[in-house]
């Protein structure tokens, strides 16, 4: 079964997300940036899930500090960004190793279309 870690600052969207998609994946969150290095550093994972403002408040004005993360510790893993965030931050979050956005909040259907796409 491929694995997916899910990683958003409130711990219930990372249960939803979880629910939603633990029928077809093996599933890890975390809901910080420490917990989510350690997870990248201890395993291997074939998606990750990511909110854009988790690691830094001001995510916005410096980039995306967890794609940063994610690329340099798991390089060949696909990235999936979350954002409640306007459009229009696209351009950052594909710098930043996004190959899909779902946006907040998600149609259930969408993200498991994007997952399931992304993963593939």
């Amino acid at each position: 079964m491929k694995r997916i870690l899910i990683v958003d600052d409130y711990v219930t969207i990372c249960r939803l997300v979880a629910s939603i998609l633990e029928d077809s994946y093996d599933i890890s969150y975390a809901t910080d940036m420490l917990t989510a290095r350690q997870l990248l550093e201890e395993s291997r994972f074939d998606l990750i899930i990511a909110d854009y403002f988790l690691g830094a408040a001001d995510s916005h004005a410096n980039g995306w500090p967890l794609g940063d993360v994610c690329k340099a510790l798991a390089p060949q893993t696909p990235v999936v960004a979350l954002t409640g965030l306007d459009p229009s931050l696209q351009a950052i979050l594909k710098a930043g190793g996004a190959r899909a956005i779902v946006p907040k909040p998600f149609d259930m259907d969408y993200l498991i279309g994007t997952v399931d796409q992304t993963i593939s």
